[in-house]
């Protein structure tokens, strides 16, 4: 059975820069991100692709980890930065 995972924030957005986890605490595992684009694009009156957007990644050591996305109506990009 697989196991649910827990929310750890919620929010419009992060601001540049923002740490979304508490780097006192060992933070290894699975996280995903999810970004609501249609939203996004139906408030800017313009159509979109996607309704969501999922960025499912693996944090293996205590590195920081920066994970950017740029967003366009009908395309996207993601990578693990330093």
């Amino acid at each position: 059975m697989e196991e649910r995972p827990e929310s750890i924030r919620e929010g419009h957005r992060f601001e540049s820069g923002t740490d979304f986890l508490n780097s006192e605490k060992s933070n290894l595992g699975i996280y995903k991100f999810t970004y609501f684009t249609n939203d996004y694009f139906q408030k800017n009156n313009t159509e979109s692709f996607y309704q969501y957007i999922e960025v499912v990644f693996q944090m293996k050591d205590q590195s920081h980890y920066y994970v950017p996305i740029t967003v366009s109506a009908f395309g996207y990009s993601t990578y693990r930065g330093s």
